[in-house]
């Protein structure tokens, strides 16, 4: 009865005196992540700067600034890694630099240039990696952010810093089909590849470059490579060519026509010459015998 009494009594105090007076109540209030505040008695607290980092409530200073190879914004709780293409060789830094075009960065957190890209390679600005130049163009220098293309009448391969000049016509294969069958993944690419090594006697010192794919059927440009030191001619292994294409040595594949410079071999050719030349040894061994 007596606390009851006693709390009513104090009930009927607080309303009389809130009719006359407001009662202000401040409460202390911590500063939350991300923020500090080193003096007393401030009304907010500061956004930690950038390149800083407040993972804990109540700081009156930063935790510290975020170490090479990693940045923050302000405010943040915690520093990032700087991620592939870029770095950063500072502490406290609110963002990372670029890697430069010429050179490569392929893993997070650096704080310097993970390599530069060689002869046959190149790279745009904040690349992961250097990339091989394609075959029709070079990159004779150290840090290229870009290839070249070679010059008509000559031919590069793919991640070359040169190109070399073209020892033969042009030549252009013609296939049935669509060119979508003639991916560089696919079973048939790789034995028209194949039936070229095997037919030509090609060696490691001569190298097929198939230049370019294009529609209206399969047609493909061929160019030879000649490496140094090679004794195989370039013009002897167009001759083979040449021969094999007219025994039918590509007909597996669907290889309809073959152009060489000016020349241009239709299929039915290819059928009478084969005709003929079973006429010819068929009539050389009639003879014989």
């Amino acid at each position: 009865m007596l606390r009851y009494n006693l709390s009513y009594m104090s009930s009927l105090w607080y309303l009389a005196v809130s009719r006359y007076e407001t009662i202000d109540i401040y409460y202390n209030s911590e500063c939350w992540e991300g923020t500090y505040q080193p003096e007393e008695g401030k009304g907010s607290c500061l956004q930690c700067p950038a390149g800083t980092h407040c993972n804990m409530t109540g700081l009156p200073l930063p935790n510290g600034n975020c170490s090479a190879g990693s940045f923050s914004a302000e405010g943040a709780l915690a520093c990032t890694s700087c991620a592939a293409g870029s770095y950063q060789p500072e502490e406290g830094k609110g963002s990372c630099l670029q890697c430069l075009a010429g050179t490569c960065c392929g893993s997070s957190g650096l704080v310097a240039l993970l390599g530069i890209c060689k002869p046959g390679l190149f790279s745009s600005g904040g690349s992961i990696a250097c990339q091989f130049c394609m075959v029709g163009y070079y990159s004779p220098l150290i840090c290229s952010s870009a290839c070249f293309v070679c010059d008509v009448g000559f031919i590069s391969r793919r991640g070359d810093s040169s190109c070399q000049r073209i020892l033969h016509p042009p030549i252009i294969f013609t296939l049935h089909g669509l060119v979508d069958s003639f991916t560089e993944s696919s079973e048939r690419r790789a034995s028209f590849l194949f039936l070229l090594v095997e037919k030509l006697s090609l060696s490691n010192y001569v190298e097929h470059i198939i230049v370019s794919v294009r529609s209206g059927s399969v047609i493909v440009e061929l160019v030879f490579y000649q490496h140094h030191g090679s004794t195989l001619l370039i013009s002897d292994v167009v001759a083979r060519m040449r021969a094999s294409f007219r025994f039918g040595h590509f007909d597996s594949i669907g290889v309809e026509g073959l152009t060489i410079g000016d020349e241009t071999i239709s299929k039915s050719e290819s059928a009478v010459f084969s005709l003929l030349a079973i006429i010819l040894i068929s009539t050389f061994c009639f003879l014989i015998i």
